[in-house]
């Protein structure tokens, strides 16, 4: 009897210790769901700061590089510079804040060349990532060299009015958006949907956008997007291209 007893109580016991400590169902969907948006937002979050590395990554490497390659601008006819216009720059020097006009770019000084238009496609189907950025690896028409190959993106040379145009083919059975990013902003979409089984269409779209020189043009596969983007050379191109209006 005495055991019976203890049995019980035993049983009791162990009971309420697994209500004390147990989750319902409802609320174990209820966290898992919270922990997946989150996960979800940090990934975005994840994604959007390597492309704004990238971009700054980009930007430095151009500027490290003219500041090599580019002379210091002078007035024409000048070969050296002379005692009284090294004093003249030691005072304007001074005036603002002494920061040395040798160490700044020669692209942010003045801009040198007004010709700029670039176009490239893709050379096949790819796969991106949510926000990567399309990378256009057949290049036609490169004038000013803004256009980059390796990362896709365009590094603008001269401050102006620009007209961009995508031209964006969907993979059969698969929508595909992408977005326009000007200087970190949004300025446009592109969105392809199929209608039939099998069916390759595409869809073009254009901006025009004051752009300053510095700032950097790309193309991005968007939220609402399947993986693939189709490209073939024969008949069907996803296209990007540019040029200076004004």
């Amino acid at each position: 009897m005495a055991t019976f007893l203890f049995g019980i109580l035993l049983i009791s016991f162990l009971g309420y210790t697994r209500c004390e400590n147990c989750v319902s169902e409802s609320r174990f969907n209820e966290l898992e769901e919270i922990i997946r948006v989150k996960f979800q937002e940090l990934q975005n979050e994840n994604y959007e700061l390597k492309e704004k590395l990238l971009a700054l990554e980009t930007k430095l490497e151009y500027y490290e590089r003219h500041r090599k390659e580019t002379p210091v601008d002078k007035d024409i006819g000048d070969e050296t510079d002379t005692p009284e216009d090294e004093g003249v720059t030691n005072i304007r020097n001074r005036i603002n804040g002494g920061i040395e006009s040798k160490t700044i770019p020669g692209k942010l000084k003045r801009q040198v060349s007004t010709n700029v238009a670039f176009y490239a496609y893709l050379s096949g189907k790819r796969c991106y990532g949510n926000h990567e950025t399309f990378i256009y690896d057949v290049v036609e028409t490169n004038v000013g060299n803004g256009y980059n190959s390796r990362d896709g993106i365009f590094d603008v040379p001269v401050t102006g009015v620009y007209v961009f145009t995508v031209t964006l083919v969907q993979y059969p059975n698969e929508n595909i958006q992408a977005e326009v990013i000007v200087d970190g902003v949004v300025k446009g979409f592109i969105f392809v949907d199929y209608q039939q089984n099998h069916e390759i269409d595409q869809a073009s779209t254009s901006i025009v956008v004051h752009v300053n020189a510095g700032n950097h043009v790309f193309i991005r596969r968007g939220t609402n997007s399947a993986c693939y983007v189709a490209s073939e050379t024969n008949y069907a191109r996803t296209t990007f291209g540019g040029w200076l209006l004004f």
